[in-house]
């Protein structure tokens, strides 16, 4: 199996009452946030790579397009990053830099 290929290790990190795979391909696997219904694409670019899991998003399904938002280092990261992402919608989109 290539190391660029989403594997049964990868899929078993993901929380099913956290997120809803809408796609799994042979090197990402598409998440719905069961939280803010945000899109991400977790895209496994292989072990060359300091950061090997490059992490798309967009903010509504029907939405066509994807952005990069971050690379990560581990699957189990890229989640965490959607985690504190979907904390920072729910909390109403505070600037960490608001000093009111």
């Amino acid at each position: 199996m290539s190391e660029k290929m989403i594997n049964k290790k990868d899929l078993a990190q993901i929380p099913e009452d956290y997120f809803e795979i809408i796609k799994v391909a042979s090197c990402y696997v598409e998440l719905l946030s069961k939280n803010t219904k945000h899109c991400w694409i977790i895209y496994k670019m292989g072990f060359s790579d300091k950061f090997p899991f490059w992490l798309y998003h967009k903010h509504k399904k029907e939405n066509q397009c994807y952005h990069l938002q971050r690379k990560k280092n581990s699957i189990k990261s890229a989640l965490n990053e959607i985690k504190q992402h979907d904390f920072y919608h729910i909390t109403g989109r505070k600037n960490i830099f608001d000093n009111t």
